[in-house]
């Protein structure tokens, strides 16, 4: 699914020289894939948190991973939602297509899932994010999971009868989700971002 492409800029006011903002500026991207919406509102609430400091000039792109051509940046922010206990393969594609410019820049992971305040965090990140990681040769500074959103009226057949077929082997009914939570995910945004100044 293709998504909105955002780009935030902030222009630290410490900052006057054109030759050190060009020296000093921070390139980022958020980069996603989705299904039904989800991981791209992450994307963009990551995108804001990043940009809430003031510290240094810093552009950051969101963009979904269909419109990424080349990785130019000092840190790439990559998500994906899980589905059968999987990252979307777009995802993993993309990451093993871009694995020798990632290997030269920060990187963190995050996923959207329905597990999210049904397993420990520790867990669905030992068991997910671990998956994206597998794909990437660079370094991986930040790593984190979300709840996600979805409506079952608005799920395809295909994604429908995997619910019910899950529904069926755990035993309990499954119904509308929303775990999004824009705060925590600011938060994330903000540790990326501090990592990048401090680290």
């Amino acid at each position: 699914m293709t998504g909105t492409t955002l780009r935030f800029h902030i222009i630290a006011g410490t900052i006057n020289n054109k030759e050190e903002k060009h020296h000093c500026m921070i390139r980022i991207i958020v980069a996603y894939d989705t299904k039904y919406g989800s991981t791209e509102r992450v994307a963009q609430w990551i995108a804001e948190g990043i940009t809430e400091s003031e510290t240094r000039e810093t552009t950051v792109d969101v963009k979904n991973i269909s419109q990424i051509v080349e990785v130019h940046y000092d840190c790439v922010v990559i998500g994906s939602p899980i589905y059968e206990e999987e990252p979307l393969n777009s995802v993993t594609t993309f990451l093993e297509a871009h694995r020798t410019s990632l290997k030269h820049v920060n990187v963190a992971l995050f996923v959207v899932c329905g597990d999210y305040e049904r397993l420990p965090k520790d867990q669905l990140i030992n068991t997910y994010v671990k998956k994206l990681e597998a794909h990437v040769s660079g370094m991986v500074v930040a790593r984190e999971v979300f709840g996600g959103y979805f409506d079952l009226e608005k799920l395809s057949d295909e994604d429908r009868r995997i619910i019910e077929d899950f529904s069926n082997v755990v035993g309990h009914t499954i119904t509308n989700m929303d775990l999004l939570d824009k705060d925590k995910t600011k938060a994330f945004g903000r540790e990326i971002m501090n990592f990048l100044l401090t680290g």
